[in-house]
C-alpha cells in the first residue's frame, strides 16, 4: 500500500467527521431559533399582562394599544385569571370576539394558531355592575 492509498483510505473518515460537525452546528442553530421565539412569546406575555394592568389603573374608557405582540399555538387568557391578577371580579372582564386568529368564548381567549397581532384593551368605571369594567380585543379595534 503506498502513500496515495492511504490517503485515499483516510478521505471517508474526513468526510464523517465533517457530517458530524455539520450536525452539531444545525442542532445549535435550531435550538437558537426556538430559545428565541419562546423568548418573544414569553415578553408577548409579560406586555399583555402589563397592558393590562396599565388600563385598569386608568379606567377612563379609552382604549389602550398593545402592538406587535406574539402568541404560541394554544397560548389561553381567561377572565377569571386576569382578574385575579388585577384583583377584579371575572364577571367584570369581557373578551370581544373580532373574528381574528382567537377562539373567543364568554371566559376564556385561546389562540387557534401561533400568531402576531395587536390586542386593545378598554376599561370604564361604574359599568355592568362593577367598580372596573374592561373589555380585551385581540387584532382589531373596539366598534364606537
Amino acid at each position: 500500500m503506498n502513500l496515495s492509498e492511504k490517503a485515499q483510505a483516510f478521505e471517508p473518515f474526513k468526510m464523517m467527521i465533517g457530517a458530524v460537525f455539520a450536525m452539531l452546528v444545525l442542532v445549535i442553530i435550531i435550538g437558537s431559533v426556538n430559545y428565541f421565539q419562546t423568548l418573544r412569546a414569553d415578553i408577548s406575555t409579560q406586555r399583555f399582562y402589563e397592558g393590562f394592568e396599565g388600563a385598569v389603573r386608568q379606567p377612563n374608557a379609552e382604549v389602550l394599544l398593545v402592538s406587535d405582540l406574539q402568541f404560541s399555538e394554544g397560548t389561553a387568557f381567561s377572565s377569571n385569571g386576569l382578574g385575579k391578577v388585577v384583583g377584579l371580579d371575572g364577571e367584570c372582564i369581557e373578551f370581544v370576539d373580532s373574528g381574528s386568529a382567537f377562539e373567543v368564548t364568554d371566559s376564556v381567549a385561546k389562540t387557534k394558531s401561533a400568531l402576531i397581532t395587536d390586542v386593545f384593551f378598554r376599561c370604564n368605571v361604574n359599568e355592568n355592575d362593577c367598580e372596573v369594567f374592561c373589555e380585551i380585543s385581540f387584532g382589531e379595534m373596539f366598534d364606537v
